[in-house]
C-alpha cells in the first residue's frame, strides 16, 4: 500500500503563502488544495530599548518574535514634531539604521541617529509582515543631556563653556 502522508521538518523562519512542492518519481504532484506553506506567526514583543545619547549610537532592543535575518527587520521611532537638532525622514519618523542580531530571535542592535534627549517616543519594530503593539511598554527615550562643567568667568564678565552630552 502506498503512503499517502509525508512528514518533514523545517527550520524557523516566518512568512506566509510559501509555495509547496512534493516531487514523486521525477514528477511534481499537483494536490487538489492550496499547495502554500506558512508558519504560526509569532507576535514581535518589545520589552526593552536602551538609551543613547543625544548625539545617537548603537541601541539595544530585546524581546522575542525577531528573525535571525537582519534584513527582515525594521525599527523606527515616532516624532511628536521635528525639532532641530533631529534627523527625521518623511512624517517625523527616524528610522534605526544598520541592524545586527544580538541574540537568536531575541535581541538585536541598531544605530539610532541623533536626536533630543527626556521625551518618551513610540518605537515601531517591524519583522517580515509583523509589528510590535505601540504602547507605554514601547516608548523610547534619549538620555536627558549631562553637563560636565561649566566654566569659570572673572567679576567683570566674559564668555563661558559648557562641556557635556
Amino acid at each position: 500500500m502506498p503512503s499517502r502522508q509525508i512528514k518533514c521538518r523545517v527550520g524557523a523562519g516566518n512568512g506566509s503563502d510559501l509555495p509547496v512542492g512534493v516531487v514523486v518519481g521525477g514528477q511534481l504532484a499537483t494536490p487538489p488544495y492550496s499547495s502554500f506553506f506558512f508558519w504560526n506567526a509569532t507576535a514581535v514583543v518589545v520589552n526593552y530599548a536602551s538609551q543613547p545619547s543625544t548625539a545617537g549610537g548603537i541601541i539595544t532592543i530585546t524581546g522575542s518574535g525577531f528573525e535571525n535575518n537582519s534584513s527582515a527587520i525594521s525599527v523606527s521611532v515616532q516624532l511628536p514634531s521635528l525639532s532641530s537638532g533631529t534627523t527625521a525622514t518623511n512624517n517625523n519618523v527616524m528610522i534605526c539604521s544598520s541592524v545586527t542580531i544580538e541574540s537568536s530571535s531575541t535581541s538585536f542592535t541598531c544605530m539610532m541617529p541623533p536626536g533630543l534627549g527626556g521625551a518618551l517616543l513610540p518605537i515601531l519594530v517591524i519583522v517580515g509582515d509583523r509589528q510590535n503593539t505601540l504602547d507605554q511598554n514601547t516608548a523610547f527615550s534619549y538620555r536627558s543631556p549631562i553637563i560636565r562643567s561649566i566654566s569659570k568667568v572673572g567679576t567683570k564678565g566674559g564668555m563661558i563653556t559648557i562641556q557635556g552630552d
